[in-house]
C-alpha cells in the first residue's frame, strides 16, 4: 500500500521513516525486559545483564492509564520501579548466554 506524504520539493530529510520510530521502543524493551501484563496486574523486568549503553532511566510510559518509570544501574540491576497502584513488579533474572 503506499501513502502519500507532503514535502518540500526535493527534500527527501522529511520522509516518514516507521522502522526508526520503532527502534527506540525495541531497544528499550530488549534492555530492560519489560513485558506488562496488565489483566493479571503483573509487570515483569528481566534487565539483559551489564547494560552496554550504560545506566538506563526509562521515564513517562503509560500502563494501565497511567505513568510507568524505570531506572536500571549500569550492573544491570533495577535501581528504581513506579508502576500504577495495583500493578505487580516481577523481576525475573537476566538471561545469560
Amino acid at each position: 500500500m503506499q501513502y502519500l506524504v507532503a514535502r518540500p520539493r526535493g527534500s527527501r530529510a522529511l520522509t516518514p521513516e516507521s522502522w526508526s520510530a520503532a527502534s527506540a521502543i525495541a531497544l528499550m524493551t530488549a534492555l530492560t525486559g519489560l513485558e506488562p501484563d496488565v489483566p493479571a496486574s503483573r509487570l515483569h523486568l528481566r534487565p539483559t545483564g551489564p547494560l552496554p549503553v550504560g545506566a538506563l532511566t526509562v521515564t513517562g510510559l503509560t500502563i494501565a492509564g497511567e505513568r510507568l518509570d524505570v531506572a536500571i544501574g549500569t550492573d544491570g540491576r533495577i535501581e528504581s520501579v513506579s508502576v500504577p497502584r495495583g500493578l505487580i513488579v516481577e523481576e525475573l533474572a537476566a538471561l545469560r548466554s
